[in-house]
């Protein structure tokens, strides 16, 4: 799986987060370029890769340029989705960053279902949408959108590798009713033995 990000010139050595999804100007993905920033202050193996295309995303380029952490952001662009989870299993931390105002607060964010499926540590915007998959300390940590409270999960997190392994580990059980095949077993199947015992 390294070698995946190693043709990108990440090593083992570094701490890897990642974010996929929208690049839309309306997901205001500037506070997690500039929290980002704030951890590697304090933290300086990170690396943040990032999945997805959108109209903001040479705003969020020149950005990560202006604050001199374009050799730490990686904008891997367009990524066919049966791709995506390899992109997964190679990182240390998942972002799920979603604003919270009223647009996205209520939608369930499949990236964090994505995330968790993945045994990855979450570090999720506490939205509504959010608190449906992630459990603050268990399999997750929610925080605050605004680039100070995010930048402090973030460095949390990577300096705690005993609380990564715990998320990690509940990660994936966490979102196991929501396996296809949990959901055909436990949800249509009765669902169409019932309509057939009807008739």
């Amino acid at each position: 799986i390294w070698c995946l990000l190693k043709k990108y010139g990440i090593e083992e050595k570094f701490m890897v987060l990642v974010y996929s999804g929208s690049l839309s100007s309306q997901r205001n993905l500037r506070n997690l370029i500039l929290a980002f920033w704030k951890a590697c202050m304090k933290i300086k193996n990170l690396r943040l890769i990032i999945l997805g295309e959108g109209d903001d995303l040479n705003h969020l380029k020149l950005l990560a340029e202006e604050l001199s952490i374009s050799d730490k952001v990686f904008f891997l662009g367009y990524v066919n989705y049966t791709e995506v989870p390899k992109f997964l299993s190679a990182a240390d931390i998942a972002v799920s960053y979603i604003p919270i105002i009223p647009a996205f607060d209520a939608q369930p964010p499949v990236k964090t279902v994505e995330y968790l499926a993945c045994s990855l540590p979450v570090i999720a915007t506490d939205t509504k949408g959010n608190k449906r998959f992630i459990v603050h300390e268990w399999n997750g940590l929610l925080t605050k959108d605004d680039p100070d409270s995010l930048s402090k999960a973030i460095v949390r997190l990577a300096q705690d590798a005993n609380l990564r392994a715990t998320l990690s580990r509940n990660a994936r059980s966490s979102v196991k009713n929501y396996d296809w095949k949990t959901i055909v077993k436990e949800r249509i199947l009765p669902a169409y033995q019932k309509i057939l015992q009807m008739q």
